[in-house]
């Protein structure tokens, strides 16, 4: 409905006054417009707000007076809303203790007054009582050109009044009749909730179910966790299943479903006045994210003025702005609250539930046969059992032998390679010898020029020079001898029979070494050891002298059975593991074991209870990472 035109003109009627502007000559009585206008005003479903004003702008036709207006009484004092005033009337200021003393003398006598406006330059002014259907009474204040109209003025004033109780009369039983539908709804909508046994499944009902009734196009609830200062959290928008919480839709809902708790009143956007336009930015969102006109938030309260939670409507501006709308949100808020708050203080638990699914999922018996289960499986753990250690190994020599380089030089040839089985003596690798041949070959022509500059220095008597000739024959047989041992040990040889673990010169030939530097690392095969790997988390179940059994890869079908004769008593980093080194000896016949294989150990530890062998590492775990524990 248009509040701006007229309501006549809604209707396909023409105003009385308009009439009696149009022709005057053929116009009807006053006394027939009246009742003809007040006829149709009472027949029309008008809201209030505007049967007001066309109860007030018909007496301003009918008593051809000024102004008409409405005051209300609240305890001792009468009151004047700008909204209940047309034309010319007192300011709600002007309604002073003299002005409420003749109103009430007035509601006293059920009579009429005329009496002297000062505060319109003296208008004569008359307070017309209307009784309404809950025994209370208001003043119809009308406005006068003049006392003489005050007869006519009466007169109309009877006939608007009678016209004000018969609306006032109808309105009342439209008023029942919503009540006693709104009871219903709401008593409706208590059993859904009462009848749900998820507090989710009692939300979607009362969405759904506010929609229905409603007409507006979305509704959605969201609940506080009972006893908690949390967030309020979305549990059901009408219309949908399953909630998607992380979709920028629900999120929209759940800052509308904030806003409004925070703001702990109805809320309603676009505000239909200043007072209530703040904090409404959500809303705002909200209805640009379902392309809805308005939207309205109310909390749930109990009777206790607790908020259970919140409750959105979206739909058109007309539906949600509404005071019916608004006035059935909040009458049904509290019961919905208290419905809500009850069923979640029932709802089951996530166990409960779970036992319930049990009981309906399982027979009696074997319910009763669980606790004997349980004690057979609690005896189970106490079977004392020999804890085993599970843990890898691998092959290593007893003792390893280095062959180094025995000189500056250059390697001529490698003659083995890592893996190669060598005897004692065997030659590894060739020095290049041409560089010592030449300098031997250069130290020996010194020589001979020294030996021969000391005969010659003898021979002429020069004893100094002769003493420096002899040390210098001296220096040169002493380096001439370094040359020619290098010259008989141009071959590098193994030192022990063994198996070559290291070290090829097959692509370093004619490579240049220093002396010292490691050629080949040879280690015997004969006997060999065993280095276990025990964890960390372990090691104080293992003891020198625990049995263990040993799979080398390759060789799984004849383990190896030993006891641990020593463990390294610092631990070290194995594959990214903190472990500690145990080792076991063993003689390798037919050479059948090489260094460097792996396998796997178990080892015999002590006799612990069957539970305490499955679950001590997990329990150790939590017992650390537990700070309190």
């Amino acid at each position: 409905m248009n509040p701006t035109a007229h309501p006549s003109a809604q209707h396909g009627k023409v105003p009385m006054h308009a009439k009696l502007r149009r022709d005057p000559s053929h116009a009807p009585k006053p006394q027939q417009l009246i009742e003809t206008e007040l006829f149709r005003i009472t027949a029309g479903n008008f809201p209030e707000a505007e049967t007001r004003l066309l109860l007030r702008k018909a007496t301003l036709v009918g008593a051809s007076a000024v102004g008409a207006c409405h005051l209300h009484r609240h305890g001792p004092r009468w009151t004047l809303s700008p909204g209940d005033m047309t034309g010319r009337t007192p300011k709600p200021e002007h309604v002073d203790e003299s002005f409420s003393a003749a109103c009430s003398e007035v509601s006293e006598a059920a009579k009429s007054l005329l009496l002297k406006l000062d505060c319109l330059d003296g208008l004569p002014g008359l307070l017309v009582p209307v009784k309404t259907p809950l025994g209370e009474t208001e003043i119809l204040l009308i406005v006068l050109k003049s006392a003489r109209d005050a007869n006519l003025a009466i007169n109309v004033g009877n006939q608007v009044t009678a016209a004000m109780q018969l609306w006032m009369k109808a309105n009342s039983q439209r008023e029942s009749r919503w009540q006693v539908q709104s009871l219903a709804a709401i008593m409706e909508l208590v059993g859904k909730v009462e009848t749900s046994s998820t507090l989710i499944d009692a939300s979607s009902a009362v969405a759904n179910e506010m929609v229905s009734f409603l007409g507006c196009s979305n509704a959605a609830v969201g609940v506080r966790n009972i006893g908690k200062a949390t967030d309020i959290r979305l549990k059901a928008i009408s219309g949908v299943h399953k909630l998607d919480r992380t979709s920028s839709l629900s999120q929209t809902y759940e800052q509308t479903l904030h806003e409004a708790d925070v703001r702990g009143e109805q809320g309603l956007f676009p505000a239909v006045d200043d007072d209530n336009a703040h904090l409404l930015l959500a809303h705002r969102q909200l209805a640009g994210a379902v392309h809805n006109e308005a939207v309205l938030s109310e909390p749930l309260r109990d009777a206790e003025g607790e908020t259970i939670g919140v409750w959105v409507f979206t739909g058109d501006r007309n539906v949600l702005q509404n005071p019916l709308f608004s006035k059935f949100v909040s009458t049904a808020s509290p019961h919905i609250a208290g419905a809500l708050g009850l069923l979640q203080r029932c709802e089951k638990s996530r166990v409960q539930k779970a036992w319930a699914t049990f009981k309906e999922k399982t027979s009696k018996r074997t319910r009763q046969m669980i606790p004997l289960a349980i004690l057979g499986l609690g005896l189970l753990m106490l079977v004392p059992i020999r804890y085993r250690v599970r843990c890898n190994c691998v092959t290593e020599p007893m003792s390893r032998r280095f062959a180094v380089a025995p000189f500056d030089g250059t390697i001529l040839n490698g003659f083995v390679e890592p893996g190669d089985v060598v005897k004692k003596g065997q030659v590894l690798a060739e020095m290049d010898g041409r560089e010592v041949r030449l300098e031997l070959s250069a130290k020996v022509a010194e020589r001979q020029q020294a030996l021969l500059q000391r005969e010659i220095e003898l021979t002429e008597g020069n004893v100094p020079k002769t003493f420096l000739s002899e040390l210098e024959n001296e220096r040169l047989s002493s380096q001439a001898d370094v040359l020619a041992y290098r010259q008989r040990h141009l071959s590098v040889r193994s030192s022990i029979d063994g198996v070559v673990l290291s070290g090829s010169l097959e692509r370093s030939e004619a490579a240049s070494v220093r002396k010292g530097e490691v050629l080949f690392e040879i280690g015997p095969t004969d006997k060999m050891r065993v280095e276990i790997a025990i964890p960390a988390e372990d090691i104080s179940q293992v003891r020198t002298g625990n049995g263990v059994k040993i799979w080398i890869e390759g060789r799984e079908d004849t383990p190896l059975t030993a006891e641990i004769k020593s463990i390294h008593p610092r631990s070290e980093i194995r594959e990214a593991e903190n472990v500690f080194i145990a080792k076991i000896e063993f003689e390798n016949k037919d050479d059948e074991y090489r260094p460097g294989m792996k396998g796997t150990v178990r080892i015999d530890g002590e006799h612990r209870s069957l539970g305490w062998s499955m679950f001590h590492k997990s329990f150790n775990f939590m017992r650390s990472r537990l700070t309190w524990w």
